[in-house]
């Protein structure tokens, strides 16, 4: 690496480690002040490139005070925030790595360690032995993969090979959702599939049982949703 890469991760490493010991001292939401600050970061493109370590160090002055105190104890916002140390330095590390963990040859440290860690999750689950564990980048493409799992896995069970004939021919899946649900990964029934049926709830997060159960025991091949989980009916 050359010196000015090596300064730059010096300069971070001192920012974010400035940045951890003051965190629980801090309000949640950054105030007017500090957002107002975020103007010094809007500059004009420059003609020439900037010192690594001015960059970093201006974003750690003008950019940290003007975060949300999500790793804080007093953050509840969605479902993100906090870390462990392990993660935390595993992060840090696996930027000054900059794999590409594609398979054992672009990186043999990061696939071991995605090896390592699917076994982890098979035996904490109980899955069995021969299971094929992958990762994905986020939650959103989690719900994804598994809904295009459960209608390529209904489909079969229609008849219809989805990795030969693709979606265009594919028999109509009934889709079943609460009302409360947020179907992000919507382009998974745009083929073979119909716009999801909406169940309605008498109360917030109260599923009606006289509702509910006709979608899911259902004869039709469906996807169905209670609340703000999915699930398969057949």
């Amino acid at each position: 690496m050359t010196t000015e890469t090596l300064r730059a991760l010096a300069a971070a490493t001192d920012a974010a480690l400035d940045y951890a010991a003051t965190i629980r001292n801090r309000r949640v939401a950054p105030d007017a002040h500090a957002v107002a600050g975020l103007l010094a970061l809007r500059v004009p493109l420059a003609d020439e490139p900037t010192d690594a370590e001015v960059v970093v160090r201006a974003l750690h002055a003008h950019g940290s005070p003007a975060t949300v105190a999500s790793t804080g104890g007093r953050f509840f916002g969605l479902v993100v925030g906090a870390t462990v140390p392990a993660a935390l330095g595993a992060r840090v590390l696996a930027s000054a790595w900059d794999q590409v963990v594609f398979n054992d040859a672009t990186s043999p440290a990061g696939y071991a360690l995605e090896r390592c860690a699917g076994e982890w999750v098979k035996d904490l689950i109980g899955l069995p032995s021969e299971s094929h564990v992958s990762f994905v980048t986020g939650a959103t493409m989690a719900s994804f993969t598994c809904l295009a799992a459960a209608r390529q896995q209904l489909l079969r069970r229609a008849g219809h090979d989805v990795s030969e004939h693709g979606l265009w021919t594919a028999p109509r899946i009934r889709v079943v959702a609460s009302d409360e649900a947020t179907i992000g990964p919507s382009c998974v029934y745009r083929r073979g599939t119909s716009t999801p049926d909406r169940l309605t709830h008498s109360r917030p997060s109260a599923s009606r049982p006289d509702a509910r159960e006709p979608g899911c025991t259902s004869t039709a091949p469906s996807v169905c949703g209670r609340r703000r989980r999915l699930r398969i009916g057949i």
